[in-house]
């Protein structure tokens, strides 16, 4: 199957950059290549198109999943936390929490202790639409897996952790270097 992907990536993808990362990859008793740079974008995108097109009649959209999956589970309440969270610089943060107020999904009350930050929360809104949302999302998965054993899932969910460690490492380290 691996073999395959290159096939099925477009051409213009292997022009990228970031594509040029690579593994090699026995098959057939020849060596290919297995761009995982434009493999990982391409389902990344896929399963964007997906959950923006199942979460937009719910009120919700791709972008708003980690602070919405923050609030809900309680790891973060300002925006300071939010950013953090969701791995974005504030001034993104701010525009994305202004538009989920305007939308009615958040509510923002300052803190008493610190006139500069506030409390963010889901509104009665957000948490009882977000049900329907996870249901859509889970739904989408399973759809994008057809094919899958529930062991290959498993295996597939693992690597990709393993791939986002290893990246999320990489760029940890890169970053201590530049300070």
């Amino acid at each position: 199957m691996l073999g395959g992907i290159e096939t099925a990536l477009p051409h213009a993808a292997y022009q990228d950059t970031y594509v040029h990362m690579h593994l090699g990859v026995k098959r057939n008793g020849r060596r290919r290549a297995f761009y995982a740079g434009a493999s990982h974008q391409s389902c990344g995108a896929g399963f964007a198109r997906l959950s923006e097109s199942r979460l937009k009649p719910l009120g919700f959209g791709v972008g708003q999943l980690p602070v919405l999956v923050a609030l809900q589970n309680g790891k973060a309440s300002t925006q300071r936390d939010l950013a953090r969270f969701a791995r974005v610089e504030q001034p993104p943060m701010a525009q994305m929490l202004a538009r989920m107020e305007r939308d009615g999904l958040i509510e923002r009350t300052r803190d008493p202790a610190d006139g500069r930050s506030s409390h963010v929360a889901l509104t009665k809104a957000a948490r009882e639409g977000m049900p329907e949302a996870i249901t859509a999302l889970f739904q989408g998965n399973r759809e994008a897996l057809t094919g899958f054993t529930d062991a290959e899932a498993g295996q597939l969910v693992d690597l990709l952790k393993r791939l986002i460690e290893n990246l999320d490492q990489i760029a940890s380290a890169e970053s201590s270097s530049r300070d």
